[in-house]
């Protein structure tokens, strides 16, 4: 029983060696063959003893490493899975903060909306205003037009017949003033008149230019309120211009002296030709209306 029992150690610890020295790139040659018969059960023993410690060892080993590496990959992941909690935790930050952002700037959207509606109701209503204002204007200068025009007639009336009195009564004291009269004041009273003419002649003008262009300005009334507010504005301010001047004008024309019955001919010192000028101005086209 020992024998046989021995022998399939010795069987088994054969195969074994073989497979070690297989494994370490070795060949078993016949000598070492030989020597694996010969071996005693002592020598078998310990050789079998040292080939199963070397098998634990390595097994020991393998698995130290296999839990080494195991632990630098765990390690290596968890740094992986913080790294990526970070990264997470810093998205959500800022959708957060973007969150945030796009509420305010809605509300603020939202603010800048109904400023803008307020201002363009408000500009609206200043247009309106506006564009009564204008029509305002332009109906009291319309007015003021028409007051002037009533003006100047009762102005132009009045000269035709400070004219025709004058003419009148050069005929009638013309000759007997001119006779007692000597040479040198005559002429000047010619010169004087002649200046005076010629001053009423063109302040005459004047107002019939600017009577023509204040009625232009009347007729043109309806096209006036279509027009932009700049063409309204320019407009305007030609028309207060035109008021202004045509006043002034008015108020630049000679006041009637207390001692004679015309501001441009005197009673006394009428000639033949200071006449002619007189009837000729009177035969001028006066009529402005």
């Amino acid at each position: 029983m020992s024998d046989e029992v021995f022998k399939r150690i010795h069987e088994l610890f054969k195969d074994y060696f073989i497979q070690n020295c297989n494994l370490d790139d070795d060949e078993v040659n016949e000598i070492e063959l030989e020597t694996l018969q010969t071996l005693e059960p002592e020598e078998v023993y310990e050789n079998l003893k040292e080939l199963l410690s070397n098998l634990l060892a390595f097994k020991k080993a393998v698995k130290n490493s296999e839990v080494k590496e195991l632990t630098q990959r765990l390690i290596i992941f968890e740094k992986m899975i913080q790294k990526l909690e970070n990264d997470i935790r810093s998205h959500i930050s800022v959708q957060h903060q973007m969150r945030l952002d796009m509420e305010s700037y809605e509300f603020k959207i939202e603010e800048l909306q109904k400023i803008k509606a307020y201002h363009i109701k408000k500009i609206e209503d200043l247009d309106k205003s506006l564009v009564d204002k204008e029509t305002e204007i332009l109906h009291i200068k319309n007015k003021n037009a028409v007051d002037l025009e009533i003006k100047l007639k009762g102005i132009e009336d009045k000269f035709k017949h400070e004219i025709c009195n004058a003419v009148d009564m050069y005929r009638k004291e013309g000759a007997h003033t001119t006779r007692n009269m000597s040479e040198k004041t005559t002429k000047e009273m010619i010169q004087e008149k002649d200046k005076e003419i010629e001053k009423l002649k063109i302040i005459q003008h004047f107002l019939c230019k600017e009577l023509q262009s204040a009625k232009g300005k009347k007729v043109k009334l309806n096209k006036v309120l279509k027009d932009g507010m700049t063409e309204r504005g320019k407009r305007t301010k030609r028309g207060g211009n035109l008021g202004n001047e045509l006043f002034k004008t008015i108020e630049s024309i000679p006041k009637k002296d207390k001692k004679n019955e015309s501001p441009y001919l005197r009673k006394e010192g009428l000639h033949i030709r200071s006449a002619s000028d007189l009837g000729m101005t009177q035969k001028c086209k006066l009529t402005i209306l």
